[in-house]
């Protein structure tokens, strides 16, 4: 089980992702803003950021890029072209919205990170 913060502009997306994240057992943060972001990320230990790179501001989230150390980052994009933008360094995956994998890739990429910390104790 994991602890996800959702960024998701699209209620019913939302209402979605959430729900099937929640079945695969983890708890779901939803964050609208950038402030809520940062609260999240600084009461809750978060494990995976699902974020909805067309509505947010990406100069706003690397202010706070410090409180992203050790967190999986997994952008939500309309358009696949922006795969490319110089921005998307900072994600671990990057993904067409409404797409119905995005529950396999969040467990994908936990996965990878438990099999990491786990090599790293070793």
């Amino acid at each position: 089980m994991a602890s996800i913060l959702l960024n998701e502009f699209n209620l019913a997306n939302q209402s979605l992702l959430r729900s099937q994240l929640q079945r695969q057992g983890h708890n779901v943060w939803v964050a609208e803003n950038i402030g809520e972001t940062v609260t999240i990320l600084h009461d809750v230990g978060i494990d995976l950021m699902i974020l909805d790179l067309d509505r947010q501001n990406l100069d706003e989230l690397l202010m706070f890029a410090d409180r992203w150390k050790g967190i999986l980052i997994l952008f939500q994009i309309e358009c696949v072209d922006s795969w490319e933008d110089f921005c998307c360094w900072m994600a671990d995956e990057v993904v067409c919205k409404n797409d119905d994998k995005i529950p396999r890739l969040v467990s994908q990429l936990l996965q990878k990170k438990l099999f990491e910390k786990t090599r790293q104790r070793q």
